[in-house]
Formats: C-alpha cells, sequence, structure tokens
C-alpha cells in the first residue's frame, strides 16, 4: 500500500493541470470513475494489478489531497482503508509546499512527477480530422492490437479499416469539435509540384505538429501502384497518418508507414503516401463525405502551416 499526500499553491488552471498529470502516471490506471469540478477532482484507477484512488481539494489557492494505492487482491480490506482516509483527511494552516523549495536540478518539472513514472503509449502518430465530429482519417497498421486508441487524449473507437488501402477512420466516443477540417484536392498535383507534410513528429516532446515541405516525386508507388505516391520529403514514425498538403493547402494524400522490404528501399528523404484520388471513394463509401478544395493559388509557406495545425491530429495507442 502506498499513500501520497498532495500539497501546493494554485488555482484552477493549476488545479486541472494536476488533473491531467494524474491522469497519465502508471500508478492511476485508464479504468475508472473520475470526475473534476472547479474546486476539486477525483480519480479512480483500476486494473488487475492495482487500485488507486485520488482526492484533490482547491481552496483558497492551495491544492491539498491524497493519493491511496493498494493491490487489486486488497480491494475488501482497502476499503475500510480509504474510508477511514476520507473522514480523516483535513487540510491545515493557510499555506502549502512550495513548488520551489530545494536545490535546482537540470530537470523539467514535467518529468519529475513526484518521481512518479509516467504512463506512456504503445505508439504515437497523426491523423487529420476528416469531419465537423471529430472523426479521423489515419493508418491502420497497428490499431487493430491496442486495447485503447485516442485522439487528442480523448477516447476514440475504429470506425473502419481498409487494409488494402492502409488507412482507418477513427471516431472519438465524445463529441470533439475539431480545430479544422480537412479539404481534399479535386485535380491531382503533378510531378515536381511543391507539397508540405505535416504530422507529430516527435509526439513525446512537442504538442504541435511539425509541417515539413518537400516536392513529389512520382504518382506510383515503388511497385507502380497507382494509389501510391512518393514524396521527396524526411519523415519521421510519429508523421504516419499525417495529411500531406499541396500548394493551395488541399490534402494532396495521407502519410504511409515505412515498413518491412519498403523500409530498405527507400532513401531516407523519400516518403510513400497513399492519394486523395484513392482515399475520396473510400471514404464516401463508409457515409464519410469528404469535402472538396476550392480552387485557388498557391500560399506561403506560412499560410499551409498554419492550415496543417488545425487539421492534424495526433494518435495514440494504448495497452
Amino acid at each position: 500500500m502506498r499513500i501520497l499526500l498532495i500539497s501546493e499553491p494554485g488555482d484552477q488552471n493549476t488545479l486541472y493541470g494536476l488533473y491531467d498529470a494524474m491522469a497519465t502516471l502508471e500508478i492511476v490506471p485508464p479504468n475508472g470513475p473520475r470526475e473534476r469540478g472547479k474546486t476539486g477532482f477525483s480519480l479512480v484507477g483500476e486494473d488487475a494489478q492495482i487500485h488507486s484512488v485520488t482526492e484533490v481539494t482547491l481552496s483558497k489557492g492551495l491544492i491539498k489531497g491524497f493519493t491511496l494505492v493498494y493491490p487489486a487482491a486488497d480491494a475488501p480490506r482497502m476499503a475500510r482503508v480509504l474510508a477511514a482516509m476520507k473522514t480523516s483527511f483535513k487540510p491545515l494552516g493557510d499555506t502549502a509546499l512550495d513548488p520551489t523549495l530545494g536545490q535546482p536540478m537540470a530537470v523539467g518539472r514535467a518529468d519529475l512527477i513526484a518521481g512518479l513514472d509516467v504512463r506512456h503509449p504503445e505508439f504515437a502518430r497523426s491523423g487529420l480530422f476528416i469531419d465537423a465530429k471529430g472523426a479521423v482519417l489515419t493508418a491502420a497498421e497497428g490499431l487493430s492490437a491496442c486495447g485503447k486508441v485516442t485522439i487528442e487524449g480523448a477516447p476514440a473507437k475504429i470506425a473502419f479499416a481498409d487494409p488494402g488501402l492502409g488507412i482507418a477512420v477513427l471516431q472519438p466516443l465524445a463529441p470533439l469539435a475539431p480545430p479544422a477540417v480537412a479539404r481534399f484536392e479535386t485535380v491531382t498535383a503533378g510531378r515536381g509540384a511543391a507539397l508540405a507534410v505535416a504530422g507529430f513528429s516527435y509526439p513525446e516532446a512537442l504538442s504541435a505538429p511539425v509541417v515539413s515541405f518537400g516536392t513529389l516525386s512520382d504518382l506510383t508507388g515503388l511497385a507502380g501502384e497507382p494509389e501510391r505516391a512518393r514524396l521527396a520529403v524526411k519523415t519521421l514514425p510519429g508523421d504516419v497518418g499525417g495529411p500531406v498538403l499541396d500548394g493551395a493547402g488541399a490534402v494532396f494524400g495521407m502519410v504511409l508507414p515505412q515498413g518491412g522490404e519498403t523500409a530498405r528501399l527507400l532513401p531516407p528523404e523519400m516518403t510513400v503516401a497513399v492519394q486523395t484520388s484513392a482515399l475520396v471513394p473510400v471514404l464516401a463509401a463508409q457515409g464519410f463525405a469528404p469535402r472538396a478544395a476550392e480552387p485557388g493559388g498557391t500560399l506561403a509557406a506560412e499560410d499551409i502551416s498554419a492550415l496543417a495545425q488545425g487539421v492534424t491530429a495526433q494518435i495514440a495507442c494504448w495497452k
């Protein structure tokens, strides 16, 4: 059994930040009821190994509370302990632990949540919002093995997958309003056209997508697949599933993973994508009506980057 005591000064924003941070800890399994209000929150996490209960309140600029962690097998006995904790816990005084106390360290506070391990996804990648309800188009590879998938941290489900194209559509379990919805090109770009790839290249370090610029090398895959294209742009695993935008900001395609034999054939600065011409009929047949881009001129790089920020979503796979 472990008991953690929480004490820090703060306001409602600090409280909400603590809630988000606590929800990512290994000692707080993702399953279990939770509630967050303006003056406090409760978190219950349960899996086959451990259970944990967190109770936190905000009062007069002070955030105080506790977390009780115990083996799942001890749940009946721990019910009495938890009851005693709730009835006896009483914040004292008008001060809290100063977060600046102690020797300065060369480690960011985000990495030092009381020395506790943070829960990490099996993998994280990118996707693009395709409707106003928050549905996201992404790469299908590996999703079927996920115990849970999330869109921007929100629980989601796999609406459908097309292994042939290597794509899948995820839908959030609760309403999710995207910043922007992708619009798909109606005229295919030609060889040599300028393109941009948006994706969460560094999912652990950056909370925003990175935009990389390059050109269209060919309108077929390595084996001559007509639904694919080769791009002269370097990408990372976190970019997989992200949108490929043409010079007008319309979606030219979606980045595919570089796995198996294909990865050994591709030079490091080349990426394979599935084209919009193949995506649109499949999405429409599944009840997702891709929005068509309006004809327009070439946008400046900063305008394409701003557009990409809105349509690109972060996807995570959890055990």
